[in-house]
C-alpha cells in the first residue's frame, strides 16, 4: 500500500530519524559548561602551592584550581605533571579512591604494582614508553621508577576528584624485594621520619640506584 497520507509520511520519518538500538548509542549532555576558555585548559604549577620541587630528584606540577585539579562547573579533574631525573622513582603508594592513568610525554617508566603494603611481591611489571599510557587499579599499592638514561617526564590522571596518595612506610624501605634496579634507597620519604640507614627523609620522588 502505497504512503500517500501527509500522517503516513511523517510517520516513516520519525522512525527514522528517531533514536534507537539500531542506531546505536545515544548522548545525552549532562552538565552544562560555560563557553570560557578557563573550563577547558589547565595551568600546571599555577599558584606555586601546586608545584613541588625535590632536590636532585624531580618535581610535581599539579593542575591549577582547588585541591587536586581545576573545577570545572559539577565535575573536578585531578592532573599532575611529573619529572624525574636520573635514577630515581616515586615510593611505593597507593590511590584508595581512584585508578590512575600514566601517559608518559619523555623518557621511559617501569610501573611495579605489589601484593600489598606487608608483602613488597611484584604481582605485575610492565615498562611505559614515550605516547604510551599506563593503567593501575584503584587500591593496588604501587611505584614508577625513571628507567630511561635521562629525564623522564609523565602526565598523571586520575577518575575521581580526591585521588590522593598514601604513602606506604615499610614499602619504602624494603624496596629491595621490588626487584629490577629498584635495589636500594638512597633517600625517600617524608620529613620528620626515619627509614633507616641510607634512608634520609626527603620527599615522595625517591633516588634509587641505578645502571642506566
Amino acid at each position: 500500500m502505497a504512503l500517500t497520507s501527509p500522517l503516513a509520511i511523517l510517520a516513516v520519518l520519525v522512525l527514522l530519524v528517531a533514536p534507537s538500538a539500531r542506531a546505536g548509542a545515544v548522548f545525552e549532555v549532562r552538565e552544562e559548561v560555560t563557553p570560557n576558555v578557563a573550563n577547558f585548559k589547565f595551568v600546571f604549577g599555577s599558584p606555586a602551592n601546586q608545584l613541588q620541587t625535590f632536590t636532585g630528584a624531580g618535581s610535581i606540577k599539579r593542575s591549577a584550581g582547588a585541591g587536586a585539579g581545576l573545577f570545572f562547573k559539577s565535575s573536578a579533574i585531578p592532573l599532575a605533571q611529573f619529572s624525574l631525573n636520573r635514577c630515581t622513582a616515586v615510593a611505593v603508594h597507593v590511590h584508595p579512591n581512584s585508578a590512575e592513568t600514566l601517559f608518559v610525554t619523555a623518557g621511559k617508566i617501569r610501573i611495579y604494582q605489589f601484593r600489598g603494603e606487608e608483602d613488597l611481591t611484584a604481582v605485575r611489571v610492565f615498562d611505559v614508553n614515550v605516547g604510551e599510557a599506563g593503567y593501575i587499579q584503584q587500591g593496588a599499592y604501587h611505584m614508577v621508577e625513571n628507567i630511561s638514561g635521562g629525564t623522564t617526564k609523565f602526565l598523571q590522571i586520575f577518575d575521581h576528584p580526591q585521588g590522593g596518595a598514601v604513602f606506604a612506610a615499610p614499602a619504602l624501605v624494603a624496596l629491595s624485594k621490588a626487584g629490577g634496579n629498584a635495589a636500594k634507597i638512597v633517600n625517600a620519604g617524608f620529613t620528620g621520619v626515619s627509614f633507616g640507614a641510607n634512608a634520609a627523609a626527603n620527599g615522595a620522588i625517591v633516588k634509587i640506584s641505578c645502571t642506566w
